[in-house]
């Protein structure tokens, strides 16, 4: 299997769990990644692009941490709701780092390509970022030191521009595979 076939499987398996997880019946809608329009934003990937992100600025949990700091600052927010928002956040980083490490989980990254493998662990590290700085932060607030509190919403909001933008270059590669992929003449085997 060449190099752009590894990255197509890679593609594909990824819109295959993200259309299972679109149409999973689940009792807690917040667990659902894709539910992303708590202010606004898109109600989900449009499906007819296999490499479609939620913008940051539409990221639900991106959001979260703004309105938390934001809640903060300005004084319009309880420490609970604060706490709801941080929570809420949690729910999905721990998700992820929960899952990542299931059998399952393990046996398909065992599959991936070198690269492929790389970029997995490049977003896992991503989210282990931002989960300690929202750790970070639900900390401060409980001691109510805003210095930490702000250095916790720092590194868990530079951690999702960074993964932001590592999302967009991995995408690039992608989308640049795939065309080139097409574009190649097809030769009879």
């Amino acid at each position: 299997m060449s190099q752009s076939e590894s990255d197509l499987d890679l593609s594909a398996a990824i819109a295959n769990h993200l259309q299972s997880a679109s149409e999973a019946k689940d009792d807690d809608p917040s667990l659902n990644v894709l539910a992303v329009d708590i202010h606004g934003g898109s109600a989900g990937p449009d499906k007819s692009n296999p490499f479609y992100k939620v913008p940051l600025s539409e990221s639900a949990n991106y959001l979260r941490l703004h309105a938390a700091k934001d809640g903060l600052t300005s004084g319009r927010m309880s420490h609970d709701q604060i706490l709801e928002e941080l929570a809420q956040v949690q729910k999905i980083t721990g998700y992820a780092l929960r899952m990542h490490s299931t059998p399952a989980a393990q046996k398909a990254l065992a599959k991936f390509s070198k690269e492929d493998a790389a970029h997995a662990q490049d977003l896992l590290l991503f989210i282990v970022r931002i989960h300690e700085g929202v750790d970070q932060m639900k900390d401060a607030l409980t001691a109510n030191d805003r210095e930490l509190f702000m250095a916790g919403y720092y590194e868990a909001t530079q951690a999702f521009e960074e993964m932001d933008v590592f999302q967009d270059k991995v995408i690039a590669e992608g989308e640049a595979e795939m065309a080139a992929k097409n574009a190649a003449p097809e030769t009879d085997a």
